[in-house]
């Protein structure tokens, strides 16, 4: 007769051993799955109707997809010295083509015979009457550039025949005499206008890729930059004789100086102070920007007083790394 003690310690001694050998087999299946290239491995289990030395093979000669990702990772960085530079050249490049068809194929807008007289005014007869309701560095630009082209005025040759223009300070006749009634090629005076917008539309632009670049990077550089030179708006008035532009791309270049100037305060100071003067005497309207200018410069002056750089060195930051970051 069986002994029921001797059946239960048996029946015991089963189960335990089972509950061991699951144990086991979960261990091994978490540490092979922790193991690197473990999915690999998995995929790599010989079939039966394929052979261990084909498995082999196709492990030594297909790489995974993190290999793969590594391995264009690295050619990106391997061509980025010439990628990025050859995507600089071609927006800029694009940029160029657009404002200058545009240039050429638009007539005359609304404001620019008026900038136009007063810049002959002001090359010629070295008045600044003419439009004085605007400062006169655009229409300086444009005179220079208009000066490179032999513009007849006929009788407004003589200052002494346009007193009346003078007096009221309506540069239109002058601007509708230089375009349209003294025989002049009016593209090619339109053009030349316009020439001083256009290179500073281009140079805004490369401002707005370094300023991006700062902030996120290369991928983000190009990427504003690309935005910058496809906008409609940009194309529109950076390829027109008029001051809208100019004063907003000063007005970034001011911005991004003075953000620069964190690290560096005096070189930068000064440049952004040279930016925002261009902007003043280029359009009124920059003076509304004049507290955002003044907060900024007294928070980097704020930031590097020489007792808190004193107390940053005793702590052990670098001098060069900024105290804040916007």
């Amino acid at each position: 007769m069986i002994n029921i003690d001797e059946d239960a310690r048996r029946n015991y001694q089963r189960y335990r051993m089972a509950q061991h050998v699951v144990c086991n087999w979960r261990l091994a299946g978490a540490y092979h799955m922790s193991r690197p290239g473990s999915e690999s491995e998995k995929e790599s289990v010989p079939t039966p109707g394929r052979s261990a030395e084909t498995v082999v093979e196709s492990e030594e000669t297909s790489p995974t997809a993190s290999d793969t990702s590594t391995v264009k990772i690295s050619r990106l960085r391997k061509h980025q010295r010439w990628l990025l530079p050859l995507l600089t050249a071609l927006l800029t490049g694009q940029m160029m083509v657009a404002l200058s068809t545009a240039a050429n194929q638009q007539s005359a807008t609304y404001d620019e015979p008026a900038y136009i007289g007063a810049a002959m005014m002001y090359v010629k007869h070295h008045s600044l009457q003419m439009n004085y309701e605007h400062p006169p560095l655009t229409k300086l630009l444009s005179g220079v550039s208009l000066s490179f082209t032999d513009v007849h005025l006929g009788s407004y040759e003589n200052p002494e025949n346009i007193k009346d223009q003078l007096e009221i300070g309506a540069p239109y006749g002058v601007g509708y005499r230089a375009l349209y009634e003294e025989g002049n090629n009016t593209e090619r005076v339109l053009l030349l206008a316009r020439l001083p917008t256009i290179v500073l539309t281009v140079l805004f632009g490369l401002v707005v890729l370094t300023f991006a670049w700062d902030l996120f990077g290369a991928a983000g550089g190009l990427f504003a930059f690309g935005l910058y030179s496809f906008s409609p708006d940009v194309i529109a008035h950076g390829s027109l004789a008029t001051n809208d532009l100019p004063v907003a791309g000063f007005l970034l270049t001011t911005v991004w100086l003075l953000w620069r100037s964190r690290t560096k305060p005096i070189p930068y100071l000064v440049l952004a102070g040279l930016a925002y003067g261009c902007a003043l005497a280029m359009k009124l309207t920059a003076l509304s920007v004049f507290p955002v200018v003044f907060f900024l410069v007294a928070v980097i002056g704020w930031q590097n007083m020489p007792g808190r750089l004193a107390r940053a060195a005793l702590r052990g930051r670098p001098r060069s790394q900024p105290h804040w970051r916007w």
